[in-house]
């Protein structure tokens, strides 16, 4: 297909945000360490990531839906490059909040 990958956008760049967000509210709602804040939520966004993926796989494998992929065609490869690219926001976000300088404010 041609046009703006927005998919592959958004499956990278969500997972950075979640992981920037959810670390925080980590670390202050539950009062963890910065380390603890990003492994509870590294393993929930992979876990969570993994999920929905094998979903969508399901679904247009064995369900014959052609909802997912592109366009109902290319699923294994879209389906790991999805991971993939979830995988990688969620690292990208972790290595964001470790090199934050300043302390957060609350």
């Amino acid at each position: 297909p041609e046009g703006f990958g927005y998919d592959k956008v958004v499956h990278f760049v969500f997972p950075l945000l979640a992981t920037i967000a959810l670390s925080r509210f980590i670390y202050r709602w539950y009062d963890r360490s910065l380390a603890s804040s990003l492994l509870v939520t590294i393993s929930l966004l992979v876990a969570v990531i993994v999920l929905w993926e094998g979903l969508e796989f399901v679904s247009d494998t064995i369900l014959q839906t052609k909802a997912f992929g592109e366009e109902g065609r290319n699923i294994p490869w879209d389906t790991f490059f999805d991971v993939f690219l979830g995988f990688l926001g969620t690292i990208t976000g972790a290595i964001a909040v470790k090199l934050r300088v300043k302390p957060w404010p609350y």
